[in-house]
């Protein structure tokens, strides 16, 4: 019942190697490469632009036998790729990648109004086109030119910030420090660690849960951090700092570990020791015996 963030269009696999593509161009040092990382972790939805088409626009529209508002929409989608700076947690640049599933009305409106949000928010979107049959080589000259049309290569990326009023940062100061744990506790050579992942974006649809109350919170609802498989990017183990009982259930429901990081680390231990460190490995590798 856990999906890999990789969500391939039409079994071609093009999300995979495009993140591989663009963790070579961006150094990890800098960078996160963020795949199907949630429109509301990266947008600020109260930015007067973004607000005003998410909240003027209220009326459903109609696509075939769909109906859909700007706002659901809004809480319910994700974007392909994202680049985001270390410095600062902000969206630098996002990657949207159509194959043929995007050719349908319904798909096409719904494409159009996120390229409207991402245009409000003033985050570049790159929309890159891929085919049947396309060879890995086309569509890695596609992206490369794409980046280098962008601002000069990926060096030139930074530049792109000049406002960012209408980004919103996916990593608060007031859990910096525990992001900065988690990745010292689990080792980058096995694992990747994302802040504020979308439950949407690792538990499956396909299963539904009895409470509305759940169904919404795995819908909508957002984790604080993630660990995933660095190979498969699978979701291993999740980590809180807040209570959240609905969250709780939904997490029981699918079977994925999730630790509150606070009382993992109560007695005053400081974030930063080697203490920490050992505390939340022990934590963990409980969890994950017991769900098993």
């Amino acid at each position: 019942m856990l999906t890999s963030l990789f969500k391939d269009d039409e079994g071609a696999g093009n999300e995979r190697i495009h993140y591989s593509w663009l963790r070579a161009d961006f150094p990890e040092s800098e960078y996160i490469v963020y795949p199907n990382v949630a429109l509301q972790v990266i947008i600020d939805s109260e930015y007067p632009a973004v607000k005003e088409e998410l909240y003027e626009g209220t009326e459903w529209i109609e696509a075939w036998d769909i109906q859909w508002s700007p706002w659901n929409f809004f809480q319910n989608s994700s974007v392909d790729l994202c680049v985001i700076r270390k410095s600062d947690y902000l969206a630098q640049v996002a990657f949207e990648i159509d194959g043929g599933s995007h050719s349908s009305i319904g798909r096409r409106k719904k494409d159009e109004l996120k390229t409207l949000l991402f245009n409000r928010a003033g985050i570049p979107l790159v929309r890159l086109r891929v085919y049947r049959d396309q060879s890995d080589t086309s569509k890695w000259l596609n992206l490369e030119e794409e980046i280098e049309r962008l601002s000069g290569g990926p060096q030139g990326v930074a530049e792109l910030l000049i406002d960012t009023r209408g980004r919103k940062v996916i990593c608060a100061d007031n859990v910096k420090e525990y992001f900065e744990l988690l990745n010292r506790v689990f080792s980058p050579d096995e694992y990747v660690v994302l802040p504020n992942v979308a439950l949407q974006s690792i538990f499956t649809s396909e299963v539904r849960m009895a409470e509305y109350s759940d169904r919404d919170c795995r819908q909508r609802g957002l984790v604080d951090f993630c660990v995933f498989g660095k190979e498969d990017l699978c979701p291993v183990i999740a980590f809180t700092v807040s209570e959240d009982w609905v969250r709780q259930r939904v997490f029981r429901f699918f079977g994925l570990p999730l630790l509150d990081l606070p009382f993992c680390l109560e007695g005053g231990i400081a974030v930063s020791s080697q203490e920490a460190i050992s505390r939340i490995q022990r934590r963990a590798v409980e969890a994950l015996r017991s769900s098993k």
